[in-house]
């Protein structure tokens, strides 16, 4: 026997059913249409561009755009650095070492953007910068601004920051997302496995607040019916 669920019920079916045997007990007429099928799903773990800088003041939240690989190198350097200095423009973690080219050129940095600045314009005495308000200023950063991230999180933290704080510890942010393992099809003679969730039809509650598309609703399935002519992940 095959355990399966149809339309969020429980179902038990014989050994080497297919789907036109599973459609029998279905409470809902089946109309030839189409029929969705969930196999399985399983969790995945994904990596993300995001980093979670844990500071004597706080946690700040920043996703890498732009020289990624001179982060991944300078990373065990940046985990020790304090606050070199904080101002009103912006404040900087340092010093450490990187490959950068440092240079003399003014650039206009964005509130959060964060980048790589020099000291005395030597890659040797790099640091981390945190705009705090759109400003314009050399920082001693590569000719391409140096912007290598934006803050996403901790906002609050940057503006408690001063000299005397420190990064303690930066950690990888990934992300938990479940994979669905699913099918559509029309093919009654789909065999069936066990731990199939199956969907003949679907329930939709009317919103009270929206009288017209409620309407429009109702007249696309008058015929009990609802053809989908394209799909999109978003409509503008």
């Amino acid at each position: 026997m095959i355990d399966i669920e149809l339309d969020n019920k429980p179902l038990t079916v014989p050994d080497g059913s297919t789907l036109a045997d599973v459609l029998k007990h279905a409470e809902t007429p089946y109309k030839g249409t189409t029929i969705a099928i969930i196999k399985g799903t399983e969790e995945s773990k994904e990596a993300t561009a995001e980093y979670l800088i844990s500071t004597t003041k706080g946690d700040i939240g920043i996703e890498l755009s732009a020289h990624q690989d001179v982060w991944r190198d300078a990373e065990s350097g940046i985990v020790n650095s304090g606050v070199r200095w904080a101002g009103r423009d912006a404040l900087a973690f340092g010093p450490f070492k990187t490959g950068i080219a440092p240079s003399h050129r003014d650039h206009e940095y964005m509130r959060w953007d964060v980048l790589f600045g020099t000291g005395g314009y030597a890659a040797d005495n790099t640091y981390m910068v945190i705009s705090k308000k759109l400003h314009t200023a050399a920082h001693g950063a590569p000719l391409d601004s140096g912007v290598f991230g934006r803050i996403v999180s901790g906002r609050g933290v940057i503006e408690s920051l001063d000299t005397g704080d420190s990064i303690t510890g930066i950690a990888p942010v990934e992300r938990w997302g479940t994979i669905v393992n699913k099918i559509v099809t029309t093919d009654l003679a789909t065999g069936i496995e066990s731990g199939m969730r199956i969907f003949t039809c679907a329930t939709i509650e009317l919103s009270p607040d929206a009288p017209y598309g409620a309407e429009h609703l109702l007249a696309a399935v008058k015929d009990g019916v609802l053809a989908f002519s394209t799909v999109s992940h978003a409509f503008a």
